[in-house]
């Protein structure tokens, strides 16, 4: 037992056994066994998200923290308030990639319809894709740019092409989302 001037008496706790590496390397030796399993498009997706993550760090924003390199046609963002998130996408199929502001969680469309009192256009620079998605829980704000970000030489484009818009789309939408 402790006690400090006048307090009370308190237990003192002795580390006798913690946790060694065994999960740790449990974890990564799974982790390299699965990538063993993956898809040329997941592969394709890792190594996209994994050199735009070394671009961020080379060319840090101050708006926004990328996530950790997936093998998830998607990288989210975070702005701020649950419910509401930048997505940065990679669509092989239609050969684009898209900026997104996801609106989760807005069935009534609340959300969505005092968004489009705001003159986000301008602010961003691009018309936008703005999908309501009426019957869904969703919607989106989405920017596109048309490419295969699967070639390596056209990848340092696209990466400040995502930095850039994802700069706006934070610095316009993350102070109107904090007042929804």
């Amino acid at each position: 037992m402790i006690k400090i001037d006048h307090s009370p008496a308190a237990p003192v706790f002795n580390v006798i056994a913690k946790p060694n590496g065994w999960s740790k390397d449990v974890r990564s030796s799974s982790s390299q066994a699965s990538s063993d399993n993956r898809t040329d498009s997941e592969m394709a997706r890792y190594e996209f998200w994994s050199s735009f993550c070394e671009y961020m760090v080379a060319n840090p924003s101050d708006k926004f923290r990328t996530q950790s390199p997936s093998y998830s046609h998607w990288m989210n963002i975070a702005i701020g308030r649950s419910k509401f998130q930048i997505s940065l996408l990679l669509n092989a199929k239609e050969r684009k990639i898209t900026v997104q502001l996801y609106l989760g969680g807005d069935m009534d469309k609340k959300s969505f319809d005092r968004l489009l009192s705001y003159k986000a256009e301008a602010a961003i620079g691009h018309a936008l894709d703005w999908r309501r998605l009426d019957g869904k829980k969703t919607s989106t704000i989405d920017l596109y740019k048309q490419c295969d970000y699967t070639d390596k030489s056209v990848q340092p484009e696209l990466f400040d092409w995502l930095k850039t818009y994802t700069d706006r789309f934070v610095a316009f939408f993350r102070p109107i989302i904090k007042k929804l």
